[in-house]
Formats: C-alpha cells, sequence, structure tokens
C-alpha cells in the first residue's frame, strides 16, 4: 500500500473501526482503508502476485479455467473478487 497524497507505505487502518466492538472478517473487510500517517482514504493497495498452476493434458479453456479460480478465490477474498484480474497464459 502506498498514500497517494504523502507517500507513507508502512500500513493502513480502517476509518469505521471502533476498538470496543467486536467484528466478523466480512465487516472489517468491508471498512474504508486509510493512510496510518494522514488519515487520507487516496491509497493505493494494489499488490499483484504471479501464480503459476500447471495443469497436465487438459481440454478445459481459458475461460473455464478462469471461472474455477474465480470461483475458489470468492469466498476468501470477497468483494475485492471484482477488482481481480486473472490472466490464463497458455504454457509449453
Amino acid at each position: 500500500m502506498k498514500c497517494l497524497d504523502c507517500s507513507f507505505d508502512e500500513g493502513t487502518l480502517l476509518k469505521e473501526f471502533d476498538p470496543n466492538k467486536n467484528y466478523s472478517l466480512y465487516e472489517l473487510s468491508e471498512m474504508t482503508e486509510v493512510c496510518a500517517s494522514c488519515g487520507s482514504e487516496n491509497i493505493s493497495t494494489v499488490n499483484k502476485y504471479n501464480v503459476l498452476i500447471e495443469i497436465p493434458d487438459t481440454d478445459l479453456l481459458e475461460v473455464d479455467i478462469k471461472e474455477i479460480i474465480k470461483k475458489g478465490l470468492e469466498p476468501i477474498i470477497l468483494s475485492k473478487i471484482e477488482k481481480t484480474k486473472i490472466t490464463v497464459n497458455e504454457g509449453e
């Protein structure tokens, strides 16, 4: 993460968080992240990960593989699935 206003890159806080309450993981995932230094909501939280999945001798299409990956990730990353870019490259 990096604040686009002050360039701070060491963490965020949750804007709506109340330390006196208990929250579910879903509730925490829906809260607004703000810069821990200046409080700005203008932050970039994009992290890129490259994952290699080898599926030998398959007749699955690229669209099928993307859908399988999306459905598997959805319960874990919740609403962020809509912003997740999945690229399938055919191997050798």
